[in-house]
């Protein structure tokens, strides 16, 4: 039962982070008009991002990696952050120009997809769920959607 207590608690936090996507669009969008420059407002994003987990963690008094634990993850792992700020740059362009809510709908249509793929074939160091009939209606379901929120 506590297990099962865990696992609602993880799935509350991914409900919040989805949640928060489409707020972080408008307001990211809504700091690249203003600054007259997607980059620019892109920067700050991430400057204010990096302020805010360098406070969180000194509250919660989380020490700081040793230098050699930097060089334990193979190279790759470190292009997340490369991956963010392509999202981050991406996502502001794109809802200035399409609106929130089409944004967010081929954002999470773009993450079916690629987990649907990352998950099946394990890449990245992920445990493997096959692709079956289920997952892909599923992800049937959520294109579909996606088609009609971006149609109507």
């Amino acid at each position: 039962m506590e297990k099962m207590n865990a696992l609602w608690v993880f799935m509350c936090m991914a409900l919040v982070a989805g949640l928060l996507i489409p707020f972080q669009a408008a307001m990211n969008a809504g700091l690249g008009k203003n600054l007259g420059s997607p980059y620019w407002a892109s920067l700050v994003v991430f400057v204010v991002a990096f302020v805010a987990m360098l406070l969180y963690a000194m509250i919660i008094r989380n020490p700081a990696p040793t230098a050699s634990l930097y060089a334990q993850p193979s190279w790759w792992m470190y292009l997340g952050g490369l991956l963010g700020a392509g999202y981050i740059l991406m996502s502001m362009i794109a809802a200035g120009k399409l609106g929130i809510g089409n944004v967010t709908v081929l954002i999470l249509t773009g993450q079916m997809l690629a987990a649907l793929f990352i998950d099946h074939f394990g890449w990245l160091n992920t445990p493997v769920h096959a692709m079956n009939l289920a997952r892909l209606a599923g992800t049937a379901l959520v294109l579909g959607g996606a088609y009609l929120v971006n149609k109507y």
